[in-house]
């Protein structure tokens, strides 16, 4: 079955929380207090999306159509990672002021027409490229930077592996270096190995991931009508 998508543009939660949940492993502390924690790298991503309305005809069907390409934890979907007013992504303090930024930029016909209703190609914001190969399981990797204001840590990006598909990753530090690469340090490790010219998704990163629980998309509706449920999803390792 292809993965489906969480349809953003139809069920807009209220509230959203994505965390990373690293696997630590620790044997307690001594008698002095002293003690030693080690983490691997099979940490995972959680996402709760609360509030979400369901409250017409649209909505409760596409969430009921949801659930039952879902079945529970049984496939997998790919969720977008949540952040309305791209405050935390890579963008320029013009975008930020600007109402239509949100808006990708329209690209003309090479004589400079558009098509039939107006519109014309689209664009990304941040083009941002692996310059060299990443090994599975890397916590490092060199970027070409071909258009991104500001690269930050905090901030979330995904890459579109080969087998594991759509993968979420957040840095956490950025080194500028002399050739006008930027080194970036990221957590959780590559879950696929990456090749040289990889895009890095920094416009809307989503991630691979199941229902936590096979009744996480029940939906109970108030008065038969309405109803404003919430959804956690797990990576789907």
């Amino acid at each position: 079955m292809t993965t489906i998508e969480w349809p953003s543009g139809v069920l807009k939660p209220g509230s959203i929380a994505i965390n990373g949940a690293p696997r630590t492993g620790s044997g307690g502390a001594s008698l002095s207090g002293r003690g030693q924690v080690v983490a691997s790298g099979a940490g995972l991503w959680t996402m709760t999306m609360q509030r979400i309305p369901a409250h017409n005809r649209t909505t409760v069907l596409c969430w009921r159509a949801i659930a039952g390409l879902l079945e529970g934890r049984l496939n997998a979907i790919h969720v977008p990672f949540f952040d309305y007013e791209r405050a935390y992504q890579p963008v320029s303090d013009a975008d930020l002021v600007d109402p239509d930024y949100l808006r990708p930029a329209s690209v003309p016909h090479a004589d400079g027409s558009y098509f039939s209703d107006g519109g014309g190609y689209l664009t990304s914001y941040m083009d941002v490229t692996a310059s060299a190969s990443a090994a599975l399981r890397a916590t490092t990797l060199t970027a070409t930077v071909t258009y991104a204001p500001s690269l930050q840590a905090g901030q979330h990006f995904s890459i579109d592996h080969t087998t594991k598909e759509h993968r979420l990753y957040r840095i956490k530090s950025v080194t500028d270096n002399e050739d006008g690469t930027s080194t970036l340090t990221f957590w959780p490790p590559l879950r696929e190995a990456v090749a040289a010219d990889e895009r890095l998704e920094f416009d809307r990163p989503k991630c691979r991931m199941r229902l936590a629980d096979d009744q996480g998309m029940d939906l109970g509706l108030q008065a038969g009508s309405f109803g404003f449920p919430d959804v956690t999803f797990i990576e789907d390792l």
